[in-house]
């Protein structure tokens, strides 16, 4: 499992004259998994996971990232202010980093031990 993400920054142009008015920050998400990495996420319900919630400056209503939507599959998301975007970058790696240990937690979960107390 590995997780892609690419950073772009636009200035952002308006008004009578054509002036900056500010930023556009973007962020590029796509989760490569294996076909049984797939599999294990579907089995334990982690195919459809929220993995952070913003507010889309593009039409000013919440948004999320869902793990759906970028398994095996590039999805961008856009922002008015860098902090948002790094928190999200940040909420996204660590919700991607807990999916991959409960898949292989899963993985390797049948079984018996004993343990000496």
């Amino acid at each position: 499992m590995k997780l892609h993400i690419s950073r772009e920054q636009k200035e952002i142009k308006g008004g009578c004259f054509g002036g900056h008015t500010g930023s556009l920050f973007t962020l590029k998400i796509q989760l490569e998994a294996s076909p049984s990495e797939v599999a294990a996420m579907q089995q334990q319900g982690l195919h459809d996971k929220i993995l952070s919630e913003y507010t889309d400056p593009i039409i000013n209503s919440e948004n999320r990232v869902w793990s759906g939507n970028i398994l095996n599959k590039e999805n961008s998301h856009f922002f008015r202010d860098l902090p948002t975007s790094q928190r999200v970058e940040q909420e996204v790696i660590q919700a991607c980093k807990s999916i991959k240990s409960l898949v292989e937690g899963a993985a390797g979960f049948s079984g018996s031990s004993s343990i000496e107390l």
